[in-house]
């Protein structure tokens, strides 16, 4: 993990990390079409 002086992670860091995760889960469980809604305007709604 990156972390600037101060010991914070660097924004760039996470982000990549972050996207390396949802890629990996994507990779092995594909998608998951969960929400529960018929229309995209459910989907808002129900946000």
């Amino acid at each position: 993990m990156r972390r600037n002086k101060e010991g914070f992670q660097r924004k760039e860091g996470l982000q990549a990390q972050l996207l390396q995760v949802y890629q990996r889960l994507w990779e092995k469980f594909g998608p998951r079409h969960w929400w529960p809604a018929e229309t995209p305007f459910e989907v808002i709604v129900g946000a």
